[in-house]
C-alpha cells in the first residue's frame, strides 16, 4: 500500500505556486485557506498539540482562517513565515502502528483507483470509520422539486431540477460572466457566474443540474447567482432514480470526485466500514433502538427522507454527547485546580476609578462585574465568556477587573487579534489606567527592538501592571512576574492552544474571553460549554439607535449628497471598500476611491486613506488626525472593523456590502454611533448579487440587535468548525447542523450531565463507547478518564 504523502510537501508547493500567484487565494481548488488549514491540523496532530511546533501550527492554522481577510501584504507575510518554518521544520515523529485488531481504522486507500488518490487525499477521509461520517450533502426525491415556474424568490431556498438550454460567455474589462440558461420544461432561469473560467468545461447543453436556491424575480426573468455549495450535476443515471420515485444521496463533487466516484466508493466500502463499526444503541435516551451501524447504513441508504433524518437524529445526538461530556469533564478538571492568590475588591485603585468616572454603569455591567467578583473569589481558575454586542461597554468592564488585580499585586494581559485593534485598547488603558499610577504596556510584531525590549523589562520586573499586545505576547521571551489576569479579546479569532500558550504564562490565571459576535445559545454550549457565560445586553445612556440604509450602486449620487451635508454639519464619515488596490475582480478599492473622491466628488474636504498595507507609523497618524478632526472621510479597508473609536463619526458606508459577512458589517456600523448624535449606515451593492447576500442586506436594515443577527446568520450558513468535528461545518446536509438541532445540543447535555454524575469516571459498561469516543479524540486534554 503506498504511503500517504506527508502534510508538509504537500502544503509547501501551493504555498510557493500562492507567492507566484500574488496572494490571491488561486494557488489550490478551493482556495489556500482551506486547504492550508486541513494540512496544518494533520500536521499539529502528529507533533503532538503542546509541542512547540503544535502551537505554533495552531497559530498558524486560526490564521489561515482568516486568510480572505488579510491584505495581500499580511498574505505574503504569513506564506513567508509558514514556508521559512516548515522548511526547517525537524523530523516527524514516528506514528505507533496501527492495531491490527482495530479494523474500524482500516484505511480507504484500498477502495481509491490510483488516479484518483491525489484528489481523494484532498479530502482529508482516511479510514473506514471517517467515510461513514461523510454525509451525503442532500439526499433527493422527487417531491422536494419545485417548477421553475413556482419558484417566486422566498426566503428559504427550492430544491431545482433543470437543464442547460445554452450558455454566454462575456467579458467587461477583468470581469468575465457566464450566463447559462436553464430550463425544466414550465419556465426559464438564468444561473449567472462571475470570474470562474474554469466552470465553463464542465457546462454542456442538455446536462442536468440541481440548484438549491432561491431566484430573484427581475424585468429581465428569474435569475440566480452561482455558488459552488448551492448546485450538483445529475447524469442520466440519477436523473432515473429520481423519476421512478428513488432516493438519491448526492455527496459534495469535485471535477475529480464526481458523484459516479462517490456513489462507486460506497457501494463497495460501505459493507466493509459498518461491519467494523461497535453497534452502540442509545434508546434509553431517544427513545428508539436505532443502533450506530442501522442508523449509518440509513444515513447512506435511506428507504425514506423520514429514515434519513431520523438517522441523522439519532448520529449528530452521540456527536453531540461526546463533545458534551468532554467540555463538562474540561470544567471539572479546571475547577480541581487551585490557584494560590486572593483577589482584593474594595482596593485603593478600585475605588479612586470610581469616583473618577463621570457616568454611571449600566446594570448590565454591574451584573457582569459581580459575576466577575464571584468567580475570582473562588479558589479555581475563572473561565468566563462575556458576550456583548458593538458598544456595550466590554472594554470599561475588562479595564475594571484589571484594577481588581492590580489592587491585589497581580499583572493582567490583553490579547488583540490584530495591532490596530491592540493599539486602540493599548491607548484606551493607558488613558485609563495611568491616573491610578498603574503602567501599560503594548506588544506586537511591529514594534521597535528599544521599545520591545523596555516592555519586556517592565513585565519581567512587575513594573508594568497591564500588558496589551497581539499574537507577539506568546513568544517565549514574554515574561510576566505575577501574570494572574488574561482577557482575550475576538475569542474566535484565536485558536484554543494560542490561549492555553498566553496562560502558561501564570500560574493558572482567571481568563475573560469577550466578543462582539454574538453567538446562539445553542453554539455556545458546543463551542463554550466548558464556560461560564456574561452577557452585556444594555447600551449606555444617551446612545441612538444607527439608521441603515441599502442602496443600489446606481442611487450612489444620493449617498454622496447625504455625506457632504453631514460633514458640513461637523460631522466625520468613514467609508469601507473590501480591497486596498484595483486588481483582477470588478471590485472597487480604496486608494482608487480616495484618488477620485479626493480630486472629485468631495473635492474641497479633507479626505483620507486607512489600509492595512501602510506601516504601523502612517497608520496611528491616519487615526490621530481623523480623531482630532483634521480628517472628514476616511475611506479605509475593514482595518477599521474592530476598536476603532471616534464619538464624532456619524455615518458609515459600505461599498459592495454584498462582499461581507453579517458579523463584518455588524462591526462595521458599530464604528458610528458612539456619539449623542443620530448616525446613519449605508449599504451600497452591485446591481447582481447571490441570494444569500441579499438576505444579509435586508436582515441588516431591519435590526441593530446583534444576538438576532447572529440567530440569523447561523441559519443562514452554518456555525462553521465547532471544536475540530469535522463533519459539521458549513456545507448544507452535515451530520451536525445547529441550525436545527438546538433542542438536541440541550438533551445531549442533560444527558452527558447526568451520566457523568452517576459515573464520574465512566467506568460502567453502558457508558463504555463513550470513554472510548473521549479518550479517541480528547485524551490529551482529559485526565480524569484515564
Amino acid at each position: 500500500m503506498p504511503e500517504p504523502l506527508s502534510p508538509i510537501p504537500s502544503l509547501l508547493k501551493p504555498l510557493k505556486l500562492e507567492q507566484k500567484k500574488k496572494f490571491t487565494n488561486l494557488a489550490v481548488t478551493g482556495g489556500l485557506d482551506r486547504y492550508a488549514r486541513r494540512c496544518l491540523e494533520a500536521l499539529a496532530k502528529l507533533y503532538g498539540p503542546q509541542s512547540p511546533e503544535g502551537l505554533w501550527l495552531e497559530r498558524a492554522r486560526a490564521d489561515f482562517g482568516q486568510y480572505l481577510a488579510l491584505t495581500l501584504a499580511e498574505r505574503e507575510a504569513l506564506v513567508a513565515e509558514t514556508l521559512q518554518k516548515l522548511e526547517a521544520w525537524p523530523a516527524l515523529p514516528q506514528a505507533a502502528p496501527p492495531k491490527a485488531e482495530v479494523r474500524q481504522t482500516q484505511s480507504l486507500a484500498p477502495f481509491i483507483p490510483a488516479e484518483k488518490a491525489r484528489a481523494f487525499q484532498r479530502t482529508g477521509l482516511k479510514t473506514l470509520r471517517d467515510l461513514l461520517a461523510y454525509t451525503p450533502k442532500w439526499v433527493l426525491h422527487r417531491s422536494l422539486f419545485t417548477p421553475l415556474a413556482q419558484c417566486t424568490g422566498r426566503e428559504e431556498p427550492y430544491f431545482i431540477l433543470a437543464r442547460i438550454n445554452g450558455i454566454s460567455q462575456t467579458r467587461r474589462g477583468p470581469r468575465e460572466t457566464l450566463k447559462v440558461a436553464l430550463e425544466d420544461g414550465t419556465g426559464t432561469l438564468i444561473w449567472t457566474w462571475f470570474n470562474r473560467p474554469y466552470l465553463r468545461k464542465e457546462l454542456s447543453n442538455g446536462r442536468w443540474v440541481v440548484l438549491h436556491a432561491s431566484p430573484e424575480v427581475s424585468r429581465w426573468g428569474k435569475q440566480v447567482v452561482g455558488q459552488a455549495d448551492t448546485f450538483e450535476f445529475l447524469s442520466e443515471d440519477d436523473k432515473q432514480v429520481l423519476e421512478k420515485g428513488g432516493l438519491l444521496p448526492l455527496y459534495p463533487t469535485t471535477p475529480t470526485l464526481t458523484q459516479d466516484f462517490w456513489q462507486g466508493l460506497f457501494a463497495k466500502a460501505l459493507g466493509p466500514a459498518l461491519e467494523s463499526l461497535p453497534d452502540t444503541r442509545l434508546e434509553a435516551d431517544l427513545g428508539k433502538a436505532l443502533g450506530a451501524r442501522e442508523a449509518f447504513r440509513a444515513l447512506h441508504r435511506p428507504e425514506s427522507l423520514e429514515a434519513f433524518e431520523a438517522a441523522r437524529h439519532r448520529l449528530a445526538f452521540e456527536e453531540y454527547l461526546v463533545l458534551q461530556a468532554y467540555l463538562m469533564l474540561k470544567k471539572r478538571e479546571m475547577s480541581q485546580r487551585r490557584k494560590g492568590r486572593a483577589y482584593v475588591f474594595g482596593g485603593e485603585k478600585i475605588l479612586a476609578f470610581r469616583k473618577s468616572i463621570p457616568f454611571e454603569l449600566t446594570g448590565a455591567q454591574k451584573k457582569v462585574l459581580k459575576e466577575i467578583r464571584e468567580d475570582l473569589a473562588k479558589p479555581y481558575p475563572m473561565n468566563r465568556l462575556l458576550q456583548g454586542d458593538v458598544g456595550s461597554g466590554k472594554t470599561l468592564v475588562a479595564a475594571i477587573s484589571f484594577l481588581y488585580a492590580a489592587d491585589s499585586g497581580l499583572q493582567s494581559a490583553l490579547m488583540a487579534p490584530t495591532e490596530i485593534l491592540a493599539q486602540q485598547h493599548f491607548d484606551t488603558f493607558r488613558k485609563l489606567l495611568k491616573p491610578l499610577g498603574l503602567q501599560t504596556v503594548l506588544l506586537t510584531g511591529g514594534l521597535k527592538a528599544k521599545e520591545k525590549r523596555q516592555a519586556l523589562e517592565a513585565l519581567a520586573a512587575g513594573r508594568a501592571q497591564v500588558a496589551v499586545g497581539t499574537h507577539a505576547l506568546l513568544e517565549k521571551d514574554v515574561a510576566f512576574k505575577n501574570l494572574g489576569f488574561v482577557v482575550i479579546d475576538e475569542r474566535h479569532k484565536f485558536g484554543v492552544l494560542q490561549r492555553a500558550a498566553l496562560e502558561e504564562k501564570g500560574r493558572w490565571p482567571d481568563s475573560l474571553m469577550m466578543t462582539a459576535t454574538p453567538f446562539p445559545r445553542a453554539l455556545v454550549l458546543t463551542d463554550y460549554g466548558d464556560t461560564d457565560l456574561s452577557i452585556l445586553d444594555e447600551f449606555p445612556k444617551g446612545r441612538k439607535p444607527i439608521q441603515t440604509h441599502w442602496r443600489s450602486e446606481a442611487k450612489k449620487e444620493e449617498v454622496y449628497q447625504f455625506v457632504k451635508a453631514r460633514v458640513l454639519k461637523g460631522e466625520q464619515v468613514f467609508w469601507v471598500f473590501p480591497v486596498v488596490e484595483e486588481s483582477k475582480s470588478f471590485l472597487k478599492s480604496a486608494t482608487q476611491m480616495y484618488q477620485y473622491f479626493s480630486q472629485d466628488v468631495f473635492h474641497g474636504f479633507r479626505v483620507g486613506l486607512l489600509h492595512g498595507r501602510m506601516k504601523k507609523e502612517q497608520k496611528q497618524a491616519v487615526m490621530a488626525d481623523f480623531a482630532a478632526k483634521k480628517i472628514q472621510i476616511l475611506v479605509s479597508t475593514t482595518v477599521v472593523e474592530v476598536g476603532v473609536d471616534v464619538a464624532n463619526a456619524t455615518v458609515m458606508v459600505v461599498e459592495h456590502a454584498e462582499r461581507f459577512g453579517l458579523a463584518q458589517l455588524h462591526q462595521l456600523r458599530g464604528r458610528v454611533g458612539r456619539g449623542s448624535a443620530a448616525s446613519t449606515c449605508f449599504l451600497l451593492t452591485s446591481p447582481l448579487m447571490s441570494a444569500d447576500a441579499l438576505k444579509r442586506v435586508k436582515i441588516m436594515t431591519t435590526t441593530t440587535d446583534g444576538f438576532k443577527l447572529s440567530e440569523f446568520d447561523l441559519k443562514l450558513r452554518g456555525p462553521g468548525e465547532i471544536l475540530g468535528l469535522a463533519q459539521s461545518g458549513r456545507r448544507e446536509g452535515g451530520l451536525v447542523d445547529l441550525r436545527r438541532d438546538g433542542a438536541l445540543v440541550e438533551r445531549a447535555r442533560e444527558t452527558a450531565g447526568r451520566w457523568i454524575e452517576a459515573d464520574p469516571r465512566l467506568e460502567a459498561p453502558d457508558h463504555a463507547f463513550l470513554k472510548a469516543a473521549l479518550k479517541s479524540r480528547y485524551d490529551f486534554q482529559l485526565a480524569s478518564i484515564s
